[in-house]
């Protein structure tokens, strides 16, 4: 095990900095959670509530759907740092708090994650193009059909700021249609 890492009584890892979760979608249903909780918070919290309620008391996420102004609890093992939730919505706003569950209506939160947008499941049909040259800060956007995008979009005109495997794509692309 890695020495920055210590056990607590409850065989929960904690590392000794501070309290920390980050969310990230995985796809339009599924979150990934990534937390850690300090080994400050856990005797802050039985300095102020006791050894007992520490104990008794069980970790839980407090998962809430911004976009619909919402939450549910789930209760985690308290041997783990990261687990992936199913989201019931995609394309919701989504924000995550780990804390300790005190009774069925009081939770103690100890860190909140960053607000993140669930992706939406189903395509999009947006017919704009956006290509991007960082180097001279340049945007080039186009209006074209992507289904027509041979007919419609002059490829040289973007083709120097493509990475090489792209025009390699538009190439072999363009060699396809004309066949």
């Amino acid at each position: 095990m890695n020495s920055e890492y210590s056990l607590m009584k409850d065989s929960f890892p904690v590392k000794n900095t501070k309290d920390q979760i980050w969310i990230v979608p995985k796809d339009p249903y599924i979150l990934y959670v990534y937390f850690e909780i300090s080994s400050e918070t856990h005797s802050t919290f039985e300095s102020i509530f006791g050894y007992y309620l520490w104990e008794s008391s069980h970790l839980f996420l407090k998962i809430s759907n911004l976009s619909t102004n919402t939450s549910q609890y789930l209760k985690i093992a308290p041997d783990s740092n990261n687990l992936y939730i199913n989201i019931d919505q995609p394309n919701k706003v989504i924000r995550v708090e780990i804390g300790k569950m005190i009774s069925n209506e009081f939770f103690i939160p100890f860190a909140g994650s960053n607000v993140v947008s669930m992706p939406n499941n189903n395509i999009i049909r947006d017919q704009s193009i956006h290509f991007e040259n960082v180097l001279e800060n340049k945007n080039i956007d186009k209006n074209v059909n992507t289904d027509l995008i041979y007919d419609k979009f002059k490829f040289n005109e973007v083709s120097q700021y493509l990475a090489p495997s792209s025009v390699n794509m538009f190439m072999n692309m363009e060699k396809i249609n004309k066949d």
